[in-house]
């Protein structure tokens, strides 16, 4: 008897879930050494048998840098973020790398207790917790102050002791640029900076060029609305009618309430939902629109404006998107409806050949944003760890892709 989909996607679902609550040594390339890493992220790409959802680019990455640790000659165990509440250690370690910067990253504290002897490395990849909520926190009071009403904080980092964090740590590795790693200056630890990688599937076109696309500008994201600022968005393009904003993200229940005439009624405003980069209609969208935009709160890096960087996008972003933009992209100096309005004139005001020379500028720099850019920044961590703290390691010069 044929089972219906649903029950098949359910019990994959309650089956996944199980086996990531055990942990999962991989012995890649070669790794014969009994020096062991313990890497607390997810355990996706070692689960066989499973229907995953592979679609964000952290998946690749942590396939990648157990790749790179084995190849250093580290046996590498995997422990999934969602199975680490009852974790504990049955062999020793030489590193310790977790996740440590939101409610993800919850048991880095416990875990790195029971490591005294290991080299503890917190992998950042986002703002540092107080200054990621406080920044949150903002944008939902400035609706507040906007509408008379208040929508429920979400993105919020609730259940990790950041404190305990910085006690145990002794290296960060940050996701991010110069802002990023600011707010993580008072945990007084080395922080060593990782590019995130984007999908390389994508390239640039011709029609890139085009400054018809100056006055079309593209919202791209993750979850989150007022987090990644879509609220300031769309009140933007309200007072900006010569102006088209095509919007692909998740909106949350009441934040469509709220917006729905902005969203669905506005002529200038297009809600296109969820999109895949690598689908035909994102292809569609990047070749119509001049400009990434987002007026995010609080990133690490965000790879969603990364990716429509691979393909021609000037960046129109705040300085907390965690990219480095001068001097070709669109700084949104101010978090406020003002500031996106300001922003999205001037880069729509830039000469044809203004904006040419930014996307061609755009296209060089989004190779800082690729498989090759997180290999190399990982790797060359990896050796500043081991040199200084003298791990036992094999010669890196086979690390590759």
């Amino acid at each position: 008897m044929k089972r219906p989909a649903a029950y098949l996607k359910l019990h994959n679902h309650l089956a996944l879930k199980l086996a990531k609550k055990k942990l999962v040594t991989v012995r890649m390339h070669g790794a014969t050494s009994a020096a062991r890493v313990l890497v607390y992220y997810k355990s996706d790409p070692f689960t066989r048998g499973y229907l995953h959802d592979h679609r964000h680019t952290n998946i690749w990455e942590v396939r990648t840098m157990v790749g790179i640790l084995n190849r250093l000659g580290f046996t590498v165990d995997v422990l999934d973020r969602t199975g680490a509440a009852a974790f504990v250690a049955k062999h020793p370690y030489q590193v310790f790398i977790g996740l440590g910067s939101d409610d993800s990253g919850q048991h880095f504290p416990r875990i790195a207790q029971q490591l005294p002897k290991a080299v503890r490395i917190m992998y950042a990849t986002c703002m540092e917790p107080a200054s990621r909520n406080a920044a949150v926190l903002d944008r939902y009071q400035s609706f507040n102050a906007r509408h008379g009403r208040m929508l429920p904080p979400r993105r919020l980092v609730r259940h990790l002791d950041a404190d305990a964090v910085r006690r145990y740590a002794d290296f960060i590795f940050y996701i991010g640029n110069d802002n990023t790693r600011a707010t993580y200056n008072r945990y007084e630890k080395p922080t060593l900076r990782i590019f995130p990688s984007t999908t390389p599937k994508l390239r640039l076109t011709a029609r890139s060029l085009d400054p018809a696309r100056k006055n079309r500008f593209l919202f791209f994201s993750g979850t989150g609305n007022i987090l990644k600022g879509l609220d300031l968005a769309l009140e933007a393009f309200a007072q900006l009618p010569q102006y088209t904003l095509y919007i692909c993200t998740q909106i949350e229940p009441d934040f469509a309430h709220f917006y729905k005439q902005l969203l669905h009624r506005t002529p200038n405003i297009r809600t296109e939902g969820i999109v895949s980069p690598l689908g035909r209609r994102f292809q569609q969208l990047t070749e119509q629109c001049g400009y990434a935009l987002l007026p995010s709160a609080a990133e690490g890096t965000t790879t969603s404006v990364a990716t429509c960087m691979r393909r021609g996008l000037v960046p129109v972003v705040t300085p907390n998107s965690g990219l480095d933009i001068r001097p070709f992209g669109q700084e949104i100096a101010a978090g406020t409806v003002a500031g996106v309005v300001d922003a999205c004139r001037a880069a729509a005001g830039r000469s044809d050949e203004a904006f040419r020379t930014a996307v061609r500028q755009t296209y060089r720099a989004s190779f800082a944003y690729t498989q090759e850019s997180f290999v190399a920044s990982f790797t060359d961590a990896l050796l500043q760890v081991c040199e200084q703290k003298r791990l036992l390691m094999t010669p890196p010069h086979a690390i590759t892709l």
